[in-house]
């Protein structure tokens, strides 16, 4: 019996939560069939996306060509969207360019070029607080750099 639209959509986001894949928002969350076969309604062919990285990726958008290219499925996080805290981060418009670019561009590549691509943007965001745990020494650098202290 085929599955219908809300029951592989509801199946999706129960198993891999309801955060884009993608940018990590939680509004206007949709299923999108990784292969671009709407019939294959297999859980691994199936990812959460929001409306907008969804028009894009259908719409060849340059930014998303290469992960739609290269997005073959994932096995799923290394922890569950309800364990995550959601906690804000002040940050000038300028660094975060700067480190999500760092996100998507190096640290992405560096996995995909390792054969990993079961990834959550989530568990990135928990390596680099890890980093920073570990070498406190790199933050004080920065700082006063920032300050103009150095």
């Amino acid at each position: 019996m085929a599955m219908n639209k809300s029951d592989y959509r509801e199946r999706c986001l129960e198993a891999k939560g309801e955060q884009c894949t993608i940018c990590d928002a939680t509004e206007s969350i949709i299923v999108h069939h990784i292969d671009g076969d709407r019939e294959n309604n297999d859980l691994d062919n199936l990812t959460p996306v929001c409306r907008s990285c969804h028009n894009r990726i259908h719409g060849n958008h340059p930014d998303y060509r290469e992960w739609y290219e290269k997005l073959e499925g994932e096995a799923g996080p290394a922890f569950a969207q309800a364990e995550a805290l959601q906690k804000p981060i002040y940050i000038r418009e300028e660094a975060w360019n700067e480190y999500d670019d760092s996100l998507a561009l190096d640290v992405r590549k560096k996995l995909y070029d390792m054969d990993f691509r079961d990834y959550d943007r989530r568990e990135l965001h928990e390596a680099t607080l890890l980093v920073a745990a570990e070498h406190p020494e790199l933050i004080v650098e920065k700082f006063l750099k920032i300050r103009g202290e150095l």
